[in-house]
């Protein structure tokens, strides 16, 4: 099964992403998920887990198949999911002012910190 939905498929950073995933679907915290639709992939993500707290990553929906749901029923299953394993706190980053944060504000992911990793510098 080809699992790769990056826009990035083909460029130099192909085989270090692969690498990635491969060694991260070993990991017993990790769960993968893959959105078909037709049968066809259309999107993934994955939820990590770890000592109660859950992190959604690499949401990504494959060019066709956006803005039809697809990342909001990922997003929304790792949730319920990481909620199911007994998760206290789920949360994910993104870029403010995206469309990526007003999708995941409507499945009711509140600003938790903003500017995570800007620097200052003096």
């Amino acid at each position: 099964i080809e699992t790769a939905i990056s826009d990035d498929l083909g460029s130099k950073w192909e085989s270090l992403w692969r690498k990635v995933s491969t060694h991260e679907t070993r990991h017993s915290g990790v769960t993968l998920y893959l959105a078909t639709i037709d049968r066809q992939p259309a999107g993934c993500c994955s939820l990590f887990t770890h000592e109660g707290w859950g992190r959604v990553e690499s949401v990504i929906t494959k060019k066709g198949f956006r803005r039809k749901g697809v990342a909001h029923s990922l997003v929304q299953q790792a949730c319920l999911d990481s909620i199911r394993l007994g998760n206290a706190t789920t949360f994910l980053y993104t870029a403010s002012n995206s469309p990526a944060e007003q999708l995941y504000r409507k499945i009711g992911f509140e600003i938790w910190v903003e500017n995570f990793f800007q620097r200052y510098v003096t």
